[in-house]
């Protein structure tokens, strides 16, 4: 195997050096799976895969997640995929080069990563074989954590890029599977936009005072993605409502990777070792992150649509002033 790792990446340099990425997707059975190949210097450093439920269309799914693979890894100064439209969406975003090849070299690093994918799903589909019985499972995270089984979990996360669009999102599982009709979207309205501690307050306050008020079914557990601020962003609104909700983060490590669960306290469960209990945490983190950065991706295009027809408006109003002046000249 080592030796079959040592041929593999000498086999996967690239002679003219360039930092790149490579995407390629995959689908079955409702399900997407997304391979990274990652090369600095021509030389492959590191690959990923994402496997996520399939929500709407492929291209907008596949898009949302390189967002989010890029709010924590560095821009390449070329991305490759075998995905058509992926270059408009990116490049109205990220300053980066975005290519479609249909041979050469770069497409037979493209045909590695679409290996990488059909792999990625394939190990998705057996190790959810060990997560069919979820009401077992979410008993035993009730016993780890000290409380109630939670049946019912709602997870939130934030999104926006340097400030900009931000947005909240929420998702719904119920008995460890997701209930799309009750997720929600959140704008931030409040002032410090980029101020990722006053977006959870925020959100969650809106959440729950909604709850409060509507005397709707309150959730036996909330996770938010992020440390031990966030948890206390979350607790400090629910306080403020008076409202007693256990919350828990998902908190990652120096490799920013997800481990387990953090309380108020500070105190870490560490749930990498439970196979069936990690898998439906990152499921559900996964489901979160993907409908944030969705609505996050649909508002920055909306504002760059109208950013556009704006300057249109302008540059037609500018011509015909300057049209006027001239006959009257």
């Amino acid at each position: 195997m080592a030796i079959d790792h040592i041929n593999e990446r000498q086999s996967m340099e690239v002679k003219d050096h360039i930092d790149r990425d490579i995407f390629a997707y995959v689908t079955r059975d409702g399900y997407l799976a997304l391979a990274i190949l990652t090369f600095r210097h021509g030389i492959m450093l590191g690959k990923e895969v994402f496997v996520v439920e399939q929500f709407g269309d492929d291209l907008d799914l596949v898009s949302d997640l390189i967002m989010q693979y890029y709010q924590t890894h560095s821009l390449p100064n070329e991305i490759v995929a075998n995905i058509y439209g992926l270059k408009t969406r990116i490049e109205e975003i990220y300053d980066v080069n975005v290519v479609y090849k249909s041979r050469g070299a770069l497409y037979d690093l493209v045909d590695m990563a679409t290996i990488n994918a059909r792999q990625g799903i394939d190990e998705h589909f057996m190790s959810a074989r060990l997560t069919d019985d979820n009401l077992n499972t979410l008993t035993k995270l009730g016993k780890i954590l000290g409380i109630k089984t939670p049946t019912y979990i709602e997870l939130f996360d934030n999104s926006h890029l340097q400030g900009s669009s931000p947005v909240g999102a929420m998702v719904a599982f119920i008995n460890g599977e997701p209930s799309k009709k009750m997720y929600r979207k959140f704008h931030i309205e409040g002032d410090e936009k980029r101020d990722d501690f006053a977006s959870m307050k925020e959100v969650i306050y809106r959440r729950y005072r909604r709850i409060k008020d509507d005397n709707l079914k309150q959730p036996n557990m909330i996770l938010v993605d992020g440390g031990l601020p966030q948890v206390h962003a979350a607790l400090e609104s629910l306080a403020k409502l008076e409202i007693a909700i256990p919350v828990f983060g998902l908190y990652k490590n120096d490799r920013h990777q997800t481990e387990g669960l953090i309380d108020l306290e500070g105190k870490k469960y560490e749930l990498a070792d439970d196979k069936p209990l990690f898998f439906l945490l990152m499921r559900m983190q996964d489901e979160v992150h993907r409908f944030a950065i969705s609505f996050h991706h649909q508002i920055r295009s909306k504002a760059f649509k109208t950013s556009i027809l704006d300057i249109l408006k302008d540059l037609v109003s500018a011509a015909s002033r300057f049209c006027i002046v001239t006959m009257n000249r």
